[in-house]
């Protein structure tokens, strides 16, 4: 999985959005009782947009990963000949309604991450924010969890959340150390479980009425992965992107940005986007237990009350981020996903 594209040569496919993770809107949160994730940030090629619907690639037939021109640029000409050799169209044609895309690489798509990127872009998928990919059937990161139970959570964290009208402010209290099956304990326990609900509308409400009661606990920053290490498919420890030559060339590691970080949820801890999400793009494996959702805001929607939230919650610290409820944030643009 070799990036040969260096992103100075290509754009980005808009202005990332300026403040930082303490004012942004979009948080995400696990309903479920208890999963984990690897993540971290990637900093690859971006090309173009395009369609609107949800797009598998045909094994057949590889993606033209052609970068897409605007409707104003001059054509390029391919030596020999006196056309261009792709149609002229807006950038905007496909995915203009900026919803979540879902992507189901084949077995031979999903060897090559930067190439698959660059393709997820030329559909649009980077307009709403967020994308889900679900790797080809059978294709497994770890052939076993059975041996992580004594791995410990250094710096699990309590969260508190206060607030009212759906503004809501959220602190972290570090707890003491524990392991990851005490953990698994405490998330099925009685007081931290999952609610009964209907549907995930209904768990989703849930979430909202009691954001501010019971605080979850949650095992967030943990260095490191459990990937498999002889794992070459879409490795979030080894990418082969440009944050990975950061630390090669450079010697410069930044740990969750281009090194992994393992997080451990139950129900209702939450992670919002942070300042780095805003700058580069970043990727999640939800290795195992119940999903988790993402709720993201349309750029322009960002931009348009990022003063206002700014305003609001300008003068906080570092230890808490702001929480936005679904009626200050319910507008056309936004969207969900539940992995």
């Amino acid at each position: 999985m070799a990036t040969d594209m260096p992103k100075d040569t290509v754009p980005r496919p808009y202005p990332a959005p300026g403040p930082p993770h303490d004012t942004a809107p979009a948080p995400t949160h696990a309903p479920g009782a208890f999963s984990a994730q690897d993540q971290i940030p990637v900093d690859v090629p971006a090309v173009t947009e395009i369609q609107d619907t949800a797009m598998t690639p045909e094994p057949d037939a590889p993606p033209d990963l052609t970068p897409a021109l605007h409707a104003d640029a001059e054509p390029v000409l391919v030596p020999g000949t006196e056309l261009p050799p792709f149609p002229l169209l807006p950038v905007s044609a496909k995915n203009a309604s900026c919803k979540i895309m879902t992507f189901r690489p084949t077995v031979e798509e999903f060897k090559d991450f930067a190439k698959y990127i660059v393709y997820m872009e030329t559909q649009g998928a980077h307009r709403a924010g967020l994308a889900k990919v679900i790797p080809p059937e059978g294709w497994k990161p770890r052939r076993s969890y059975d041996t992580i139970d004594d791995m410990v959570i250094p710096a699990p964290i309590m969260q508190v959340v206060t607030g009212q009208s759906g503004l809501f402010t959220q602190y972290n209290i570090q707890k003491k150390s524990m392991t990851v099956n005490d953990y698994r304990k405490l998330a099925n326990s009685k007081k931290y479980c999952t609610p009964r609900h209907k549907d995930f509308d209904d768990l989703e409400r849930k979430y909202w009425k009691n954001l501010t009661f019971v605080s979850p606990i949650y095992g967030a920053d943990v260095s490191g992965s459990i990937y498999d290490e002889d794992i070459q498919e879409w490795n979030i420890g080894h990418l082969n992107t440009l944050l990975d030559m950061v630390e090669q060339e450079c010697g410069i590691v930044i740990e969750g940005v281009n090194t992994p970080y393992l997080y451990f949820g139950m129900w209702k801890t939450t992670f919002a986007w942070h300042t780095e999400d805003m700058d580069l793009y970043s990727i999640n494996y939800l290795h195992f237990g119940q999903s988790k959702s993402c709720a993201v805001g349309a750029v322009s929607w960002l931009l348009s009350t990022g003063f206002c939230l700014q305003a609001i919650w300008g003068s906080l610290g570092w230890s808490c981020c702001c929480l936005c409820g679904p009626i200050t944030r319910r507008v056309k643009s936004n969207n969900t996903c539940r992995d």
